[in-house]
């Protein structure tokens, strides 16, 4: 990330009273917070002991099979031993970056797509490149960041038959599409060349830092080892915890009940942005918890937009974030409504229209 942005951000986030549109955090409202307490109080005193511990570098074969089911539920053929147990989606990628080799290599990203997977193949000196032939492809099906947009049938087939090696499918979001629609899993279609990153992250919780992979079979040792060389392990802690928590929440009812309120919170906040931001586009996502505009007028500099938002009491995640290569991109936002009470959404953006007058007048 941009150390200027990272700045601002960490402003906003330390100043009682701004009310940010900023940040890929799941609406804290929805956390089950009383079912984490409870886990904790329930665990027995061997399960504890077990959990305060060192584990197995591969997971928690409770946790694993968990994430089995889930994909044998969406059709795949896996079982727990398939699944990898990893600190977060982004230890996930960290991990495929080492094994794969990606040092110099080409990486096809999508035109926008997740900063954190960006920072990481830049951070590895990977040529980004948004076409053509590459050592791999990226890509966030079932739900996209920034957009929130799904992977249409004929975009499937497109990335299967991408000229790639390797593909990865972080499916962070593919959970919260608005239908309540899940995809048959990319790497279904081509097992010996895609892996699967899946998380908790934007279902439960952030913090717990639970996700997962499934690699093609050739390749497990070697992550197996990889992870082991990292870490260790994932926390034990942390994942006796989820395996509790899952085993008793309504994990149905708990997806219907973020999707819901994640739909009537994109809609206010849309409501606002077309009546407030007129000088913007977007395309209504079909998942997620985001929204990203384009500036119509490419004179706007995005940069000088934060700091001037900063500084009227909101923030927002600028779209160089997101894109392999910003030149000539124009301005571009993406904008969450998680962070900032639902009655006050409509303040937030006019806080935004009113630096967005303030950069056009200094121009």
């Amino acid at each position: 990330m941009d150390l200027r942005i990272e700045r601002l951000q960490r402003q906003a986030a330390q100043c009682s009273g701004v009310l940010s549109l900023a940040g890929g955090l799941p609406l804290t409202s929805l956390l089950p917070t009383a079912a984490l307490l409870g886990s904790v109080r329930e665990l027995s005193p061997d399960q504890r002991d077990e959990a305060l511990q060192y584990g197995w570098p591969e997971g928690s074969d409770a946790l694993r099979a968990w994430v089995a089911d889930g994909l044998r539920a969406r059709g795949a053929r896996v079982d727990a031993s398939d699944v990898l147990i990893t600190s977060g989606a982004q230890q996930a990628l960290s991990l495929l970056v080492f094994v794969l080799g990606l040092n110099g290599q080409r990486v096809c990203v999508d035109p926008l797509t997740y900063p954190g997977a960006l920072d990481l193949f830049r951070h590895h000196d990977a040529r980004l490149v948004t076409e053509g032939c590459a050592r791999v492809r990226y890509v966030v099906p079932g739900v996209s960041n920034p957009t929130g947009l799904g992977m249409a049938g004929a975009e499937r087939q497109h990335v299967l038959g991408a000229p790639a090696d390797f593909l990865i499918a972080d499916e962070a979001y593919a959970e919260l599409r608005y239908d309540g629609l899940t995809e048959r899993p990319l790497f279904l279609d081509a097992p010996e060349r895609v892996f699967h990153v899946g998380t908790l992250s934007k279902t439960l919780w952030p913090g717990l830092r639970v996700g997962w992979i499934v690699a093609p079979p050739s390749f497990r040792a070697e992550l197996l080892d990889a992870k082991r060389d990292a870490d260790l392990q994932a926390p034990s802690l942390t994942q006796a915890l989820a395996v509790r928590i899952l085993a008793t929440l309504d994990w149905r009812r708990h997806l219907e009940c973020a999707r819901s309120k994640y739909v009537a919170r994109i809609a206010r906040l849309m409501h606002s942005v077309r009546r407030r931001l007129p000088e913007f586009s977007c395309v209504e996502p079909e998942g997620g918890f985001s929204l990203f505009l384009q500036c119509r007028e490419r004179r706007l500099d995005e940069m000088k937009l934060l700091e001037a938002a900063t500084r009227l009491g909101t923030s927002f995640d600028p779209g160089r974030m997101f894109r392999a290569n910003a030149d000539g991109a124009g301005c571009g936002l993406r904008l969450s409504p998680c962070n900032v009470p639902e009655e006050l959404i409509d303040e937030a953006v006019r806080r935004l229209s009113r630096a967005v007058a303030v950069c056009r007048n200094a121009q």
